[in-house]
Formats: structure tokens, C-alpha cells, sequence
């Protein structure tokens, strides 16, 4: 699905904008801008001050403070495909990247959230009790099996062809 994305401010864009090449071919930007979109900042709640692009195929990656518990959202393909992620300076670029993926598949409803109950699925069984270990450690929410699970979502829609 092709996108347009943008980011708040040019340092932003600098630090964010050349990893969008490192995305699956799933995820295209066909415009890139600086700025900030129109937008509708939710009120109260755990969503409180998070923007939401509200034009279709639209992501917003941005660095202000907010009290949002959150710090990626989306709507999947019934709400427009739209998403907003928060990238704080400091939060590794690993994450944001991370987190940024991980909010493009919802905006195709695809199930970024399910890597431990979907494990079956996507890990070669050999990993298995390495990623039990991990588990039973709180350890498994890390950049490296968070990567294995969505390149394997990503593949899945890839040959289900979404």
C-alpha cells in the first residue's frame, strides 16, 4: 500500500526518513513532507493528545510531549489506514523503527500484536525454547523477535496478497 507520510520536523526526518527504505515493499510513501497533517487529537484516556492523521493512507511521525499512554496508533483499512507515531529522542532508533512497522500492519489489519500467542506459527521450532526462556525471563518484547514476528506477518500478507 502506498502512503504518505509525515514528519514533524526536519531533524525528524533526518534521524526517521532514511530507514523507510529498510520496510518491507509492502509499505511505500509515495509523498514525503515536513510538518504536521491535519490531524485530531483524541481527549482524555489513555489516547489523550494523540494526533491522528485524518486524510486516508496517512502516517505521522512525530516528537512533541503528550499524556498519551501510547506511543504509536493506527486505524486499520475500515478507518483509512492511518497512523501516528511517537519518536522521543530518547527512544533508539530501533524502536521507533519497530514501532513504526508495527502500526503500518494494523493499518492493513493485520495482527501486529500476536507474536507470543501466534508463536507456533512464525518461529521455527528449534527457536522455541529459546524464546520460552526469553518469555519466562519478561524478556521477549525485544527488537529482535519483535522483527522476526512482523517480517513473518509481513510475508503472510505478502503471499495472501492484502
Amino acid at each position: 500500500m502506498q502512503y504518505a507520510i509525515w514528519f514533524e520536523t526536519v531533524d525528524l526526518y533526518r534521524r526517521i526518513g532514511p530507514m523507510l527504505a529498510a520496510l518491507p515493499g509492502l509499505f511505500r510513501f509515495d509523498t514525503i513532507k515536513i510538518g504536521t497533517p491535519e490531524h485530531t487529537a483524541y481527549t482524555g484516556g489513555d489516547w489523550d493528545g494523540f494526533p491522528m492523521p485524518n486524510e486516508s493512507r496517512t502516517i505521522f511521525v512525530f516528537e512533541r510531549d503528550i499524556s498519551a499512554t501510547y506511543a504509536g496508533g493506527a486505524l486499520g483499512l475500515e478507518g483509512g489506514s492511518r497512523a501516528a507515531v511517537r519518536a522521543l529522542p530518547q527512544d533508539s532508533d530501533d524502536a521507533v523503527f519497530l514501532r513504526l512497522w508495527h502500526e503500518l500492519l494494523h493499518t492493513l489489519d493485520l495482527d501486529a500484536d500476536g507474536m507470543k500467542q501466534r508463536v507456533l506459527q512464525w518461529l521455527p521450532l528449534p527457536l522455541l525454547p529459546t524464546f520460552a526462556l526469553y518469555c519466562l525471563a519478561l524478556q521477549a518484547d525485544t527488537p529482535h523477535w519483535h522483527r522476526q514476528y512482523y517480517q513473518w506477518v509481513t510475508e503472510q500478507a505478502v503471499r495472501e496478497d492484502v
